[in-house]
C-alpha cells in the first residue's frame, strides 16, 4: 500500500466502510428528528462545500475537461 496514490487509498477505504456496513447486523436504534436535522446539515454543508471548491477551481477543471475533450 506504500506506492499507491491517495486516491486510490480513499477509494479502497469508501469500500471497505460500504462492504462493513452491508455486512452489520441490525442495531435496532431510534432516530430522533434532532439526528436527522445533523444528518440533513451535514449533507448541505458537504453540498456548499463542494459548491465554493468547485467555484475556486472552475478554471482547472474547464481545462481538465477541455483537455479531455481535445478541444483548445
Amino acid at each position: 500500500m506504500q506506492g499507491t496514490r491517495p486516491a486510490t487509498r480513499a477509494l479502497q477505504a469508501a469500500a471497505t466502510i460500504a462492504a462493513l456496513s452491508l455486512w452489520s447486523h441490525s442495531a435496532y436504534a431510534y432516530l430522533d428528528p434532532t439526528t436527522g436535522s445533523i444528518l440533513l446539515q451535514g449533507l448541505l454543508a458537504g453540498i456548499a462545500g463542494l459548491m465554493v471548491v468547485l467555484r475556486l477551481y472552475w478554471s482547472r477543471v474547464k481545462a481538465f475537461f477541455r483537455k479531455l475533450t481535445g478541444r483548445a
